[in-house]
Parts: structure tokens; C-alpha cells; sequence
């Protein structure tokens, strides 16, 4: 006995339109899929970023965490992780040094004889930072001490080891709290006294 099973044109027709859909949907994922392992390659033989590399891919800034074959997952500043398509990389910066450099320098009152006081309490601050916002520093900040410039003016400074862009709690914390310190010493006391430079990650 035989059993005929016969549908109608419309029905064909789904099925046609649902086959195609479902081969250019496996299609699409197999060249996402096979763009990812190239970008492997690519990874791979250009000698790319190893674990615990500082690099910036796109606009997230982080440590390598893992390298996998399609994917690589990055340790951000907060502690999060994050997985990034090989294949949808952009731009990525392979940061030659593990940290960014916060540089301030704290220029001292020159009508002050509370140096000492003023160094201490810079020490302090400094600490205060390392204990609040201990996830932007990729390592210890130092007080690298009292210096003078060439016109005879001294001047304090202070070294935060950052994650790259991470510098806003040094800016609008640290700084203000320096200056407003120091302007209860010396009225005349300015902010532009307080200068914050960052080197580059990528200098040698």
C-alpha cells in the first residue's frame, strides 16, 4: 500500500522560503564564525597582545584576560570582564608599558614655612586615593618628593600608576582637596598651581 502526501503550492512555497532562510542564516554564521578564527591567525602570527597585556581595543581599555579561538576577554578597570569578537576588532592598541602615568605636580606656597606639614598631609591624600579608588591604579601611587625648578620654584610630586582615561578621581578629588588645603595656608594660593599630566602607555 501507498501513502501519497500531498500539499498545496502554498505550503511548498513556505517551505522553500523557509529553507533559504535558514541556509543564508547558517551561511551568515559561518562567515562571522570563520572571520573570527582568520582574525586568530592574523592574532597569532602578528605577534598580538599576550595575557595580562594593557591594551585598548575599540573603546575598551583593559588587561587580556583570556585569548580563545573566536573571542578574547578583557579585565576592565571596575573589575568586569568583557568578550570581544576577533573578527569585529577595529582598532586595537597593544600598550607597550602595563600602565598609564598620572603626574601632578603641587606647586608649594612660597610665603609658607609648613613644608613639612604640606608634605604630610600630601602623603595622606595620596593614601586616601590609593584606598578609595583602588580599581584605577594598576599599582601602588608614589610621592616622589620635593623638587625645584630651574626658576627656583619647589614644587611637590606625586606618581598614580593608572588604567588608561582613568584619571578623573585624581582631577576632581585629589586636586581639589590639595588646593583647597593649601588656599586655607596661602589665600593667594591658585588652582593652575596644581598641574595634572598623564605620559603615554605607550611610550618607551
Amino acid at each position: 500500500m501507498t501513502f501519497v502526501l500531498e500539499t498545496s503550492g502554498d505550503l511548498s512555497w513556505a517551505a522553500f522560503v523557509g529553507t533559504v532562510i535558514l541556509a543564508l542564516t547558517v551561511a551568515h554564521g559561518l562567515k562571522g564564525w570563520v572571520g573570527d578564527v582568520f582574525a586568530r591567525l592574523r592574532w597569532m602570527l602578528g605577534g598580538g597582545p599576550s595575557i595580562g597585556s594593557l591594551v585598548t581595543i575599540d573603546s575598551h581599555a583593559g588587561e587580556v584576560a583570556h585569548i580563545g579561538l573566536t573571542r578574547v576577554t578583557l579585565r576592565m578597570v571596575d573589575g568586569s570582564t568583557t568578550r570581544i569578537s576577533l573578527g569585529a576588532i577595529n582598532v586595537l592598541t597593544h600598550h607597550k608599558k602595563d600602565h598609564q602615568g598620572c603626574v601632578v605636580d603641587i606647586v608649594l606656597p612660597s610665603v609658607s614655612d609648613q613644608t613639612k606639614y604640606i608634605e604630610g598631609m600630601v602623603v595622606t591624600r595620596t593614601e586616601t586615593i590609593r584606598e578609595r579608588f583602588p580599581n584605577i591604579l594598576r599599582a601602588p601611587p608614589r610621592v616622589i618628593g620635593r623638587r625645584e625648578t630651574n626658576a627656583g620654584q619647589n614644587y611637590i610630586r606625586v606618581y598614580f600608576p593608572i588604567w588608561p582615561g582613568s584619571g578623573q578621581p585624581i582631577e576632581e578629588v585629589f586636586k581639589p582637596q590639595i588646593s583647597g588645603a593649601l588656599k586655607k595656608i596661602d589665600p593667594e594660593y591658585a588652582d593652575w598651581m596644581i598641574m595634572v599630566t598623564y605620559d603615554s602607555a605607550d611610550a618607551e
